[in-house]
């Protein structure tokens, strides 16, 4: 078994990893979700955890990342967890512990399962409403910051320069 050719990135190391990897991109081939088709996910196949990342279409941040992530690996007993977050340019770095993430474990579900399970939750973050707060001085963008509308949660931020924001002009953009 070989992973799909739809996922780019290293193959993933176990059979269970395969056929969670073949069957996430057979669904996200289904989507219609502009830059979130198979090919836009990076696979990290050669790491246990197995990880998934997109960079989340319509969010374009200097020298930074917005990323979906999704972790896929056996606990020590073999059963299969998963964990998805929103992220930036390094992995994982919340483990699944914020809320909205995704933390599925203690679970008898087959790599299948957990896979469906994963790209239901990506596809769901897709659709939440998000909104670019900029604060601007002089036409000049001084701080950005990506925030999930429905929960008010920062998924990602940008500044270029260190001040108190209460001096700068603030604009809105709902992006989705």
């Amino acid at each position: 078994m070989t992973a799909p050719a739809a996922l780019s990135g290293r193959e993933p190391q176990s059979p269970e990893g395969q056929e969670f990897a073949r069957r996430f991109a057979e669904i996200t081939n289904g989507w219609r979700i502009p830059g979130a088709g198979p090919d836009a996910f990076d696979l990290v196949g050669g790491l246990i955890p197995l990880v998934i990342v997109l960079q989340v279409p319509g969010v374009v941040v200097p020298h930074n990342q917005c990323t979906l992530q999704i972790a896929y690996w056996p606990d020590r007993a073999g059963a299969p967890l998963v964990s998805g977050e929103w992220g930036d340019d390094h992995l994982l770095e919340g483990q699944g512990q914020d809320e909205g993430d995704l933390l599925i474990g203690g679970v008898a579900l087959s790599p299948t399962e957990c896979a469906e399970k994963a790209a239901a939750w990506i596809e769901d973050q897709l659709h939440r409403p998000l909104v670019r707060e900029d604060w601007t001085r002089k036409g000049k963008v001084i701080k950005s910051k990506w925030i999930l509308d429905d929960t008010k949660t920062v998924i990602v931020s940008h500044h270029e320069i260190s001040m108190s924001i209460g001096s700068l002009e603030r604009r809105t953009t709902r992006l989705r």
